[in-house]
This record gives C-alpha cells, structure tokens and sequence, in this order.
C-alpha cells in the first residue's frame, strides 16, 4: 500500500506540472468554457486511472483475468503518461529559458511576462510532437500485439547431414498464454498460421505462461493442432516456474510447475528438461537439444547443458533450445560444437525501429544478442521476438514472430 500512494503522489506532481504547460498555451483562449473543458479533460484521465487503479488493487481477481486488468491500466499509463512526459521535458526547457532570461539577460528584465511568453515555442512544440508518440503507442495496443509475422531465413551449415537439406524448423517464443485472456481468437490464429508454415520440426523456446497453470484451461485442443512431420519439442522459460508469484506453500507450487510440463506434454511436445532427442533420417542424425531456464542475474540457472551433451557428441549436427539467449555466449560459442542455438525471451522489448538491415530497441542495451540471427565462426543463435507479450499490451516495431529456418547443407565449406 505504501508503495501504490508514494507511486500516486509522484502522479500526481508530475500531471501538476505538465497542467501548467496546458494553462500557459490556454491563457490567450478567448473562451472560458473551451478552456475549462480543457481543463476538466486533461484531469479526467488522471482521476480515471486513479479509480481503475483503486478498484483493482481493493478488488482483484484471479488469474488469468488478472492479467487482463493489469495490462489495461499499464496501457493506459503508458499510452497517456509517455506524450506527457514528452511535453514535460520541453515545459521544463522553456522554464529554464525563461529564468535564464528573466536573471541574466538585462535588457528583458524590464519586461519578464513577455520573455515568458516568447519561450512558450518549446511548450507548443512539445504538444505537437507528443502526438507522434500517443499515435504509436496506440497502434501498438490495437493492432501491433496481434499483427503476427512470418519470418524465413536460411541457414547453411558444412556440418549438416545429406537427409537434412531442406529441413524445415518452425520456430516459436514467448506465448505467455495468460495475456490473450479475452483474446482467444487471436492466439488461435497464431497457432493456425504455425500449422500452415509446412514444419518439418516446431520448435518452442519458453515462456509458456506468466505465472499460473491455469492460464492454460480451454487451449489443448489448439495447441494440439499444431502439428510438424517430425514433432514438436519444448522448452521452459523463467516465467514457467512460478518465481514471481507468491505461493502458500513449496507443495503449491511445486503442482503449478508440474500441471504446466504435463500440458506441453499431452499437446504433443517432447519437453526437454536438460535432455536431448535425435531424429534419424536415412540413416543421418540430427540432435535436439533443450536446457531448463539459463540467465544472468537476476533470473535463474536451472540449465545444465553437460547433462544435455551427454553421449551425443558423435553426432555431427547439434541444435540447443535455451530460452535466454545470454546462454549462448556464456556457454556455447568456442565452448561447444553446438551449430544452431534457438532462444527467445527478450521480446525486442515490444518497441524498436527496424528499418531494411538496421533494427534499434531499448532491449539492445540489456541483451547483446535480442533480435533474428547473429553468428560467431561456424555457429548461429536465433532469437524470435516471441508471439505473446507482457506488462505493456502492444507492440511497437517489434511485431509478434513466427520464424521459419530452412536448414541448408553448405558444400562449398
């Protein structure tokens, strides 16, 4: 509770001070009721959010409706409070101009009102350019979050078996089902587009869910649809152990985790909990191997990949699903003959630019590897954007990805 009203105070002195940009732009209105309108509109968001807030924390609900309430206030802060904060930062420009003015250029102190009034040029073109943002960011709850993309890139390997030139590999993160709650159809049609991509292979790469088992009731018939030649294999993300939630007991918990392992089990997945499988075509191989969630600090280690490796390392051509992508660098490259890592996690953040070959997000300064594909010498990550989303309900730039990877024998290598 103290946290919800230090967080609501800071709100509050923050819609304060962009308030003044807003009277100073209305203060040459003719009309007085167009400027209380004005005024009544730009408190009415504040007080909404304020109320919506107030309900949720005094009223919750359970899973996966939580979500739901949750990621509408967190749009609604983010899709009002960024244009805010845009026009806060050139009201304080023309603040500081004004008072830079008014005690160090002698000639304008005769005469401060009207100095003042001459900088408001910053506050106006604050106002201006925060459309651009409110515009964006809008999109991305409306349409950006479902506007799921496929992408195709082609991969060749010196290593690869004869039998595995063309292998089709569908590869897929980050569902977190419980942020489709309300949304269904929506997720269906992912997983529809999945089944159409003509996999040999579909690969997941975690993040089943945000927290609870139960934001998988109602989906095994639509993920057990979802069908490849050669099946279907999985791995855990962070979000699937239940580390952020509170639980009243390990026992609990510990049931929560478990119900999750066994729906991607009876939807078809081969779940591989540090472990691996080998698919054998006309007498070539193939390893698949998956490792339990590998991160930095904060989240957790649960991966061994020594116990994944275990008695394949004849064969030639080893693919690994980590869900974090940091795994690769700190234990795969120059460490393994691991030719392919498939990992997810990062979401590009749900916001960036990606303009012909250059891409730009925040997540860039979190994760030196956290969109499409990277090599070092003869190894490969891909990291997929992932389907689903979290906390912010939309996507910016950064649209939910479905990656179809065409293994291809490389001859000339």
């Amino acid at each position: 509770m103290q946290a919800f009203l230090i967080f609501t105070l800071l709100l509050l002195l923050f819609d304060l001070y962009a308030f003044r940009a807003v009277k100073s732009l209305a203060q040459n209105w003719k009309s007085l009721g167009v400027k209380w309108i004005i005024y009544i509109l730009f408190w009415f968001l504040p007080v909404l959010l304020l109320i919506l807030t107030l309900l949720t924390y005094f009223r919750p609900v359970g899973p996966p409706a939580y979500f739901s309430k949750y990621y509408f206030l967190v749009g609604l802060l983010i899709l009002f409070y960024i244009p805010k904060l845009l026009i806060a930062v050139f009201l304080l420009l023309d603040d500081i101009l004004s008072l830079v003015s008014y005690f160090v250029v002698q000639p304008l102190r005769k005469n401060p009102p009207q100095v003042f009034q001459r900088y408001r040029l910053f506050t106006k073109t604050g106002f201006i350019l925060s459309i651009l943002p409110f515009v964006a960011i809008l999109y991305g709850i409306i349409f950006g979050r479902f506007d799921f993309r496929i992408k195709e890139h082609t991969l060749a390997f010196r290593q690869l078996p004869d039998a595995f030139d063309g292998f089709r590999i569908v590869h897929i993160s980050d569902i977190h089902t419980g942020s489709f709650y309300g949304h269904k159809k929506r997720l269906e049609k992912a997983l529809e587009l999945v089944s159409a991509a003509d996999a040999d292979l579909i690969v997941f790469t975690g993040d089943l869910v945000n927290n609870y088992a139960g934001e998988l009731e109602g989906w095994d018939s639509s993920f057990k649809e979802t069908g490849a030649r050669y099946g279907k294999y999985a791995v855990l993300g962070n979000h699937d152990y239940g580390d952020y939630s509170r639980w009243n007991s390990p026992e609990e918990k510990q049931q929560n985790f478990e119900a999750i392992k066994k729906f991607l089990e009876r939807t078809g997945f081969v779940l591989l909990n540090n472990a691996h499988a080998v698919l054998v075509l006309d007498n070539d191989s193939l390893a698949i191997l998956g490792v339990e969630n590998w991160g930095s600090p904060p989240f957790a280690q649960y991966g061994d990949l020594e116990a994944a490796l275990d008695g394949i390392h004849n064969i030639a051509f080893k693919m690994l699903l980590s869900h974090d992508p940091v795994h690769w660098n700190a234990e795969v490259t120059g460490k393994t003959d691991i030719a392919l890592t498939l990992s997810g996690h990062t979401h590009a953040m749900q916001f960036g630019i990606r303009l012909g070959r250059f891409k730009w997000s925040p997540s860039k300064y979190l994760f030196p590897y956290w969109s499409g594909l990277y090599q070092l010498e003869d190894q490969y990550l891909h990291v997929n954007q992932g389907l689903g989303f979290i906390g912010f309900p939309g996507r910016i730039g950064m649209p939910p990805e479905i990656t179809v990877l065409i293994l291809r024998k490389d001859s000339d290598r």
